[in-house]
């Protein structure tokens, strides 16, 4: 049947005879390709096999499985990295970029949009793994992703993996299709830095999903720590908003070791600003944790580092942080997850900052920032907003700068400190301002 019922004489059939447009060989170097438009292709609209230094630069590819497919050996040196520039990537059924393995590769200024957006492709898929608007696996090392555009994505936005830097990214609108994601996750990675992106607007969807799936609830996450080996790995200065569960997410697994969330801006979430679980340690138990045996998952002590991060709750259910504890030592102790400190807390519709979960008694407490003080040592010099709001057009304001150049923002408000904030204001490129209205 065509689309919509529709008289089928009236549509345009587009149809594809080529697996791909351009396939790069193994061992080609030093090439450039720009200024092409490449579209139409049954796999991918660009494969490169284990080229180096090859640059693709102001293209156009699309209505493909995958635009952009960069595979290059594990163990190669930076030097021989590949550069993805300034592409428009749009209407892909998997992936916008897909990089496998290498070292050194630069993936920046490109627009990617409308992946993976069928929910009949989705519904059928093979794997619920996939669906990315940029993805690159675990072997890679010293990647840089700088200054990407991504809308529109059936699954999660970017995937990070191995060590680099991934900054000044915008993400808008992904799990369009899927839920238990995020606008960025990562996993698998040493020696990574997430900074000054801004994440907005993830809503997951359940068409797709089957029921009988141990995610089938609404779980849109901003920046997602997944459930496989995530080492030395920091959240920096991220502007995070509108998200449908959590804004940030730091699920821990038992190889789970010096990571970082701080300075982090972060604006309207349904369950939590900052979560943090240990339930992922059961992902290498598999069958040995529930319920009476939670012992043989447990971790006694992390040691992550939350700190300086401003988090914005808008209603009364929003907590700005949240703990699940899954987990203990059959004695009822409860994992340490690390220090935490100079936060901001605000809720002003909710008395309490706070929510702390334990699974293996089935308990919920909530605490106010004293509350949460005494009991846990943690956040001695943490703030929260000390007043209260009832209407809900009173929260807090976020204006933010998704541009390379400083803008100029007229507000009327104060700040957390409530210093007052009036009339023309400079938001620095990837950065937020934002604006209270109770407390001036």
């Amino acid at each position: 049947w065509a689309p919509g019922s529709v008289n089928p004489s009236t549509l345009t059939v587009e149809i594809t005879t080529k697996d791909r447009g351009v396939s790069h060989g193994s061992g080609i170097s030093d090439t450039k390709i720009k200024n092409l438009v490449i579209e139409q292709q049954n796999e991918h609209s660009i494969h490169i096999s284990n080229g180096k230094r090859i640059v693709l630069e102001n293209l156009s590819v699309g209505k493909s499985e995958t635009g952009i497919n960069n595979y290059t050996s594990s163990g190669r040196p930076a030097s021989e990295g590949n550069i993805i520039r300034n592409n428009h990537v749009h209407d892909t059924n998997l992936e916008g970029v897909y990089t496998q393995g290498g070292a050194g590769h630069l993936i920046e200024g490109n627009v990617i949009e409308r992946v993976s957006m069928s929910e009949d492709r989705m519904s059928n898929a093979a794997s619920n793994w996939g669906h990315f608007g940029i993805y690159t696996t675990d072997s890679a090392s010293n990647q840089t992703i700088r200054r990407n555009i991504i809308k529109d994505v059936g699954y999660i936005g970017l995937i990070a993996t191995g060590s680099g830097l991934v900054t000044e990214n915008y993400i808008e609108n992904a799990l369009v299709n899927m839920t238990d994601g995020g606008g960025i996750a990562f996993d698998f990675t040493d020696g990574m830095t997430i900074s000054k992106n801004i994440v907005k607007d993830m809503y997951s969807d359940m068409t797709t999903m089957p029921t009988l799936y141990v995610g089938y609830i609404p779980l849109a996450k901003g920046i997602y720590f997944g459930d496989k080996d995530i080492k030395n790995t920091t959240i920096d200065a991220n502007i995070i908003m509108d998200i449908e569960s959590d804004a940030v997410w730091m699920d821990h697994g038992t190889e789970y070791i010096g990571n970082k969330v701080t300075n982090n801006i972060i604006h309207g979430f349904t369950r939590s600003g900052i979560g943090v679980s240990d339930w992922s340690n059961g992902i290498d138990f598999p069958g040995q944790c529930a319920p009476n045996n939670s012992s043989v998952c447990f971790v006694a002590s992390y040691n992550d580092v939350v700190t300086g991060n401003k988090i914005y709750g808008l209603d009364s259910t929003q907590n700005p942080f949240y703990f699940l504890y899954s987990y203990s030592n059959g004695q009822g102790a409860k994992a340490d997850f690390g220090t935490s400190n100079n936060n901001y807390f605000h809720n002003p519709y909710r008395t309490t900052k706070v929510q702390e979960v334990k699974n293996f008694v089935g308990t919920t407490s909530n605490y106010t920032l004293s509350q949460w003080q005494a009991a846990s040592g943690e956040d001695a010099n943490s703030t929260a907003s000390n007043y209260t709001l009832t209407n809900a057009n009173d929260a807090a304001d976020i204006y933010y700068n998704a541009t390379s150049a400083p803008i100029i923002q007229s507000v009327s408000g104060c700040n957390a400190n409530g210093t007052p904030l009036t009339g023309a204001q400079t938001i620095q490129p990837f950065n937020a301002l934002v604006v209270e209205h109770g407390n001036c």
